[in-house]
C-alpha cells in the first residue's frame, strides 16, 4: 500500500524519460475491446474511472518512491523503471544524461 498518493520530486526526477507501457486500449499491437475515445467516454459516464487511485501520470514516480522505501538504490530503480521501459519501447538509453538525475 502506498503511503502517499503524491510522488516526491526526487521520484519524478528519477523516472524522467521512462515509458509507461501499461496499455489497455486500441489501437494496439493486438485487438482491444475499446478505443481511447470509447474508454474516455465510459470513464466520463461512470465518474472518470478510478477516482480513489492517483493520476496515471504519477504512477511511475510513486513506484520509484515505494521501491526506494523498500531499500532499492537509485541505480536499481533507474534500471527497473527507466532503462528497462526504454529498452522495451525501442528507445535510446538515457544513462549518459547527467541532468536526468
Amino acid at each position: 500500500m502506498l503511503s502517499s498518493t503524491v510522488p516526491s520530486e526526487w521520484a519524478r526526477n528519477l523516472v524522467r524519460g521512462a515509458y509507461d507501457l501499461h496499455v489497455h486500449v486500441a489501437p494496439d499491437v493486438m485487438r482491444r475491446r475499446v478505443t481511447d475515445v470509447q474508454l474516455a467516454r465510459r470513464c466520463w459516464d461512470a465518474g472518470l474511472g478510478q477516482p480513489d487511485n492517483p493520476p496515471v501520470e504519477d504512477g511511475l514516480a510513486l513506484m520509484a518512491d515505494a521501491l526506494h522505501a523498500a531499500g532499492f538504490t537509485d541505480e536499481e530503480i533507474t534500471t527497473m523503471i527507466v532503462d528497462n521501459s526504454r529498452l522495451l519501447a525501442g528507445a535510446d538509453a538515457l544513462r549518459a544524461d547527467p541532468e536526468r538525475m
